[in-house]
């Protein structure tokens, strides 16, 4: 057994969930209106100020907003076989955002805080590189076990490897061999 215990990740990923059920029973509420209960040609009850029986008005069909959860932001993916030059030239595109948008590299790491630069972050988030483990960590519900087993893999190849919360710790820094790329692959990809 390992010395290990599983840690569940930060509230972020059951916040997105709880949003999207508060998003769906708000539609799903709206939904309920009068109408006389018949068919349209279009298979829709009622229509868009049909009174029906009820003496209730009740807008019916694609006219209202769509409530559906949006997708998530598919961000460029660095695989443990990226090349340098790859995760550079992505790294790079990313960062190019900021600065077509008017904030340095400087201004980046030291107005982080600021309105100007969290507005322009949130604009190139697209475009933010991110490792298997990051993905699951912002998408996967299966992410804790994915980072056990990722842990694991490293304590298995004698690296000093351990579980902090949402993250990997390594006791004596990252191995000077690509044991933390393989074990990431074989955790989060199943290769």
């Amino acid at each position: 057994m390992s010395r290990y215990r599983q840690m569940r990740p930060a509230n972020r990923l059951a916040e997105p969930l709880l949003a999207a059920l508060a998003v769906t029973a708000i539609g799903l509420s709206a939904g309920c209106g009068g109408g006389d209960g018949t068919t349209s040609a279009a298979g829709a009850r009622g229509s868009a100020g049909d009174t029906g029986d009820s003496g209730v008005a009740s807008i019916v069909g694609s006219a209202g907003p769509d409530v559906s959860p949006s997708p998530q932001v598919e961000r460029p993916l660095i695989r443990p076989d990226t090349s340098a030059e790859e995760q550079e030239r992505l790294m790079n595109l990313w960062l190019q955002c900021f600065e077509d948008n008017g904030v340095s590299e400087m201004d980046r790491k030291m107005k982080a805080d600021t309105p100007q630069v969290r507005q322009v972050a949130e604009d190139c988030a697209p475009l933010e590189p991110e490792r298997l483990w990051q993905r699951s960590l912002r998408l996967d519900p299966e992410y804790p076990d994915k980072l056990l087993a990722w842990a694991e893999c490293l304590q298995d190849r004698g690296v000093d490897a351990f579980v902090d919360g949402d993250f990997l710790s390594l006791a004596d820094g990252l191995p000077a061999g690509t044991e933390v790329e393989e074990c990431e692959a074989e955790a989060f990809s199943g290769g």
